[in-house]
């Protein structure tokens, strides 16, 4: 309830209580006329609160001299300009992990908030935090990255975080004046992605075989989920009995593990949706695993639906990433060559033997769960479930092979494709026919190219395939060496896996 105000030379006090019976003093004023052509829309008074009567009238003191002299601005606009001039980085940035959301609309994924606070914590907020944003320059960028080896993977996560935080901070208004935080980004060098530490272990499948016998049993079967379907672990560790159709031969794929953040702070695992919307996808399962998979749901899987067919020491909730890659640790280490291997080799590998069976650009995209196909007609579209049905027909068959004669490889399949691939004629290239993978039927002198890319290093090979129609890609991949081959497919995928 306001008490009559005392009158003044200028303005006016007026004793007020908040709801919670609290007294206040509200002072005011008349805004100046002329700021109204300068300031369309402005409130006939400005408004200040105070707990104290004399720090209100000394307010309005200081507010007089301010219009006496000609240096009056609106209120709102001096709060923007002493938020713009003292803010700092440690308050800003946290604020921005927390609410930031994506470019659709929808709230950033609880993953990738995780990986921000710890780039936050470990990497910007150690130099940037007590910086205001108006202080952060190129120079202090420069200087910063100077710190660290060249190449390095953690400059360059914590860089391509800072990048969009100070954009935000240079083009967000703060006020209806359209007043910014900054000026403009101060990150204005570009940084490339750096090599990536590991190098991708190529797993025949006699090795995958070896490595599902050296598993635990009750996730033994992870192992030719990612290595022959190209599964993500993520998308593995969080399968349910109802996602597996034993009858019609496939796996439905809606969902993934993601971490997360519990009431208590605490770091906990939700099933969540996949990393992209082409992730949900129906993936063949061939029919030499049909056995093993039905075994494994007997035998290690809940009788519910939602049941999860890989859990933790409780049998019912799923199991960790964590855990899983330790068991993936133990049982690499006694089988040559898989030393290094990790689940998402599996993945690359699987895609690789999936083109190498002769999988088109558009079945490579589905089967992995892509999210951009650049390279898709509309008569791969069309012939998707047949051709589809090939390809896994094809993988079936040396899986069957590799199970059955105790996991040795079909030696004979690499020449095989090569005789085949040799013997053509020398007829001019006729056009791949829709839904065979882009496969051309007569010598378009892929055989001299791919001994051109053979020696070529990897990013100058990757650039000459990208610019060869889809036929001659995946002739020259064929003729490859293995390792290249693999190698190459996977560079290929990089963006997309």
């Amino acid at each position: 309830m306001a008490r009559k105000a005392r009158r003044r030379g200028f303005g006016k006090v007026e004793t007020k209580t908040d709801r919670h019976g609290r007294k206040y003093f509200q002072a005011s004023y008349p805004t100046p006329v002329e700021a109204f052509a300068t300031h369309p829309g402005i409130s006939a008074r400005q408004y200040q609160n105070f707990d104290d009567e004399t720090m209100a009238d000394g307010w309005l003191s200081a507010e007089k001299r301010l219009i006496d002299s000609g240096a009056w601005t609106p209120l709102g606009e001096r709060k923007a300009k002493r938020r713009r001039e003292t803010i700092t980085f440690g308050e800003y940035a946290p604020e921005w992990v927390e609410t930031r959301r994506r470019a659709d609309g929808t709230e950033t994924a609880s993953s990738t908030k995780i990986k921000r606070r710890e780039l936050l914590k470990n990497h910007l907020l150690p130099t940037f935090g007590k910086m205001r944003l108006v202080d952060i320059t190129p120079a202090a960028i420069d200087r910063w990255l100077e710190k660290y080896p060249r190449d390095s993977q953690s400059a360059y996560n914590a860089y391509t975080l800072l990048k969009p935080i100070m954009q935000s901070a240079a083009t967000d208004p703060i006020d209806d004046a359209g007043h910014t935080l900054i000026g403009k980004n101060p990150c204005t060098r570009s940084m490339s992605r750096p090599p990536k530490k590991h190098k991708t272990v190529v797993a025949s499948l006699a090795q995958l075989k070896a490595l599902y016998d050296r598993m635990p049993e009750r996730i033994a079967l992870t192992v030719y989920l990612g290595g022959a379907l190209g599964l993500r672990i993520g998308e593995i560790l969080a399968l349910r009995r109802q996602d597996v159709d034993i009858d019609n031969r496939v796996i439905h794929i809606n969902a993934t593990l993601k971490p997360d953040v519990g009431p208590d702070g605490r770091q906990v695992i939700v099933r969540g949706i996949p990393k992209t919307r082409n992730s949900i996808r129906d993936v063949p399962i061939p029919e030499s695993l049909v056995p093993m998979i039905a075994e494994h749901l007997a035998k290690h899987t809940g009788k519910s639906a939602s049941a999860y067919l890989f859990t933790g020491r409780n049998g019912t909730d799923p199991m960790w990433e964590s855990t899983y890659n330790n068991s993936l640790r133990i049982a690499r280490a006694g089988i040559p060559g898989l030393e290094l291997y990790w689940s998402h080799d599996g993945r690359h590998d699987a895609l690789s033997r999936d083109a190498e069976l002769g999988a088109s650009n558009a079945l490579l995209m589905a089967l992995g769960g892509h999210a951009d196909i650049r390279t898709v007609s509309v008569y791969q579209d069309a012939s998707s479930e047949a051709h589809q049905r090939s390809v896994i027909g094809r993988l079936d068959a040396e899986l069957a092979r590799s199970l059955s004669d105790g996991g040795q490889p079909n030696a004979d399949r690499q020449s095989e494709n090569n005789t085949e691939l040799s013997s053509v004629g020398s007829a001019p290239a006729s056009p791949p026919s829709p839904g065979d993978g882009g496969a051309p039927s007569q010598d378009d002198g892929s055989d001299g190219l791919t001994a051109m890319l053979a020696v070529m290093p990897l990013d100058e090979r990757v650039a000459v395939l990208r610019r060869l129609d889809s036929g001659k890609r995946q002739r020259a991949l064929g003729l490859l060496p293995r390792d290249a081959r693999v190698e190459t497919m996977a560079a290929l995928f990089e963006e997309e896996l």
